[in-house]
């Protein structure tokens, strides 16, 4: 169980403390967040992908239309993100 120490402290010092530990925490996940989005997601296109699972194109539109791979859109082109391809 936790002990619970009272000191006598100002209004002042009080919000300065909480302001503190607010700080702390905050930068703690920033820096998560920066972390992970920092990272560069590879993108493949449709060729890249086929050769990846050694299929034809008709097989990989047909996934996709199943649901089992998301494609994305940049511009006019499609794209698949390397995270997101099933382990086969």
């Amino acid at each position: 169980m936790n002990n619970i120490i009272l000191q006598q402290i100002s209004s002042t010092e009080l919000v300065e403390e909480i302001k503190e530990s607010i700080l702390k925490e905050l930068k703690k996940v920033l820096g998560m967040a920066i972390a992970t989005s920092n990272k560069k997601e590879e993108l493949l296109s449709n060729k890249d992908v086929c050769e990846h699972f050694h299929i034809h194109q008709s097989t990989l539109y047909r996934w996709v239309k199943k649901g089992k791979i998301i494609r994305h859109y940049l511009g006019n082109k499609v794209y698949y993100k390397r995270s997101e391809l099933p382990l086969l």
